[in-house]
């Protein structure tokens, strides 16, 4: 008999007995941080989830949300925006069980009655490989600089569908677009009052494009995304 992958909700009840990018020690600062954007951001539609192995092992991570919401430099509205799907347990990939994933982002855009489901991708790292999705039957909407396409699974072929903002993309191979950057840290306060003393403490800003390159504390600096939501700039679950 096959025994096949489940999914779970990452939310206030799971969250302490789960990993969370690739940080397991529920005390972690680092941890907590993210919990406390998990929970700040649920109100925008913003879903988790984590995928267990068959013996119950934590082995995947999906997050998405409505495209109005997303923090990336896209028009995506109508569609859900997956931020970060990956497979972090090295011995389960290969089978399939990242789709299972995207399927089940499909499934809730679908339930929303949306009109699909979108990714950003790239050559290089921090964003999930194209060929899950191409896989699953996204395909290339739109292309920006240096290596960024954004990827689009549409359930009416006839609608119409997301894009790059205008002026996304740099030169800069880590971090992709200047524009908006320099909005990081302009609402931290507001994240502090909601989270605390979770909340990064002080950042510094880099010559590329105005992105932190440090945080003292958690190094989980967030930002208003101009649409209410908080975008999570960790380079690693938020990629």
């Amino acid at each position: 008999m096959i025994r096949t992958p489940r999914l779970i909700d990452v939310d206030a009840a799971s969250f302490d007995t789960l990993p969370c990018c690739g940080i397991k020690n529920p005390t972690h600062p680092g941890r907590q941080q993210k919990h406390c954007w998990l929970q700040a951001n649920a109100k925008f539609g913003l879903r988790a989830k984590m995928l267990l192995a068959p013996d119950g092992q934590p082995s995947g991570y999906i997050e998405y949300l409505p495209g109005e919401f997303a923090w990336r430099g896209v028009e995506s509205a109508g569609f859900m925006l997956i931020h970060c799907v990956w497979i972090f347990v090295k011995q389960h990939r290969r089978k399939g069980w990242g789709s299972v994933m995207v399927e089940a982002c499909l499934d809730d855009a679908r339930k929303a009655g949306m009109r699909g489901a979108s990714a950003m991708v790239r050559d290089g790292p921090w964003l999930a490989d194209r060929r899950l999705f191409l896989a699953n039957g996204f395909e290339s909407v739109d292309t920006a600089p240096p290596d960024y396409q954004l990827l689009v699974r549409k359930f009416d072929s006839g609608a119409g569908g997301p894009a790059f903002k205008k002026g996304t993309g740099s030169s800069n191979p880590r971090w992709g677009s200047p524009a908006g950057a320099r909005d990081l840290l302009k609402q931290r306060e507001r994240f502090a009052e909601d989270c605390g003393s979770m909340a990064p403490r002080r950042g510094r800003i880099s010559n590329s494009g105005g992105v932190p390159d440090t945080v003292d504390g958690c190094g989980f600096p967030v930002a208003d995304t101009g649409r209410g939501s908080l975008r999570c700039n960790t380079g690693h679950c938020g990629r």
